[in-house]
């Protein structure tokens, strides 16, 4: 094994409990950055075990551990395998996978709470935002996340109908820590009349909605739109791939793992 490695970029099915060890041996390069791809998932399929994880986060306390999940709704199903309670993850995205299971974002939040530092979710708007269902006495999976993970900075749900309530909640929990938090205008169920699946408990003006969220952030804050620049045609256009949404993301973390001079 290169003694130097310390950017590493690899699907999860190249992943083993063998090589993750490997890279926690004396008299190497701690390990820096461990990106890790699903493209494709099966249930039942061999896992890394805890204790690998907790050695590796014991030999890398520093570690930059980034998780994709793209255009994988089997994986989003099977979040709870796929994220392992000792996984040190930092950052967690979950990219065109056309599902949103509660539970595993629940896992997420219980087990992932001292190191999540980011979450990014871009699901497409072209039939209108994903719906997620939550029981009658649960908590909303992204404000319990907002709540547990200390570290978090950075949020952005695009494509995902949210409640007007829960999208404050996560601003006040967070405050000035979040220095990243991107919502879509038209997945606020409070200002879109589209027969929203979410009934609003309370309404307010989309002024008011905002100035609260400036408040919490201490910063001028404006939700995304599909007009933005930033938003990708991918969203709405069936003509424009996906692909021209994620690429961009994955080359970003190959570009960060390269000397300086290379850029």
């Amino acid at each position: 094994m290169l003694r130097g490695l310390q950017y590493l970029s690899l699907d999860m099915a190249d992943l083993s409990d063998l090589l993750l060890t490997s890279l926690t041996e004396g008299g190497r390069a701690k390990l820096v950055s461990l990106n890790i791809n699903i493209f494709t998932h099966e249930e039942g399929v061999r896992q890394i075990r805890d204790r690998t994880w907790n050695l590796v986060h014991q030999s890398c306390p520093d570690l930059i551990l980034t998780l994709n999940l793209i255009k994988c709704a089997e994986a989003v199903r099977d979040m709870m395998t796929v994220v392992n309670a000792s996984m040190p993850l930092t950052h967690l995205r979950v990219l065109f996978c056309d599902e949103l299971y509660v539970s595993g974002l629940h896992h997420v939040a219980r087990h992932q709470c001292s190191t999540l530092q980011s979450l990014l979710i871009v699901e497409s708007m072209r039939e209108g935002p994903i719906f997620y269902d939550i029981g009658v006495d649960e908590q909303d999976p992204f404000v319990m996340m907002s709540w547990r993970c200390k570290k978090l900075s950075s949020f952005s749900v695009i494509g995902v109908a949210l409640r007007e309530h829960d999208v404050l909640a996560v601003a006040r929990l967070r405050g000035m820590q979040l220095t990243k938090f991107e919502v879509l205008e038209e997945c606020i169920t409070a200002f879109n009349n589209n027969d929203s699946e979410f009934e609003e408990d309370y309404a307010m003006s989309f002024e008011t909605f905002c100035e609260e969220i400036s408040t919490s952030l201490a910063r001028e804050w404006l939700p995304l739109t599909l007009d933005d620049d930033v938003v990708d045609d991918c969203l709405v256009y069936y003509d424009s791939p996906e692909c021209n949404a994620y690429l961009p993301i994955l080359m970003a973390d190959q570009l960060s793992a390269l000397p300086l001079n290379i850029h």
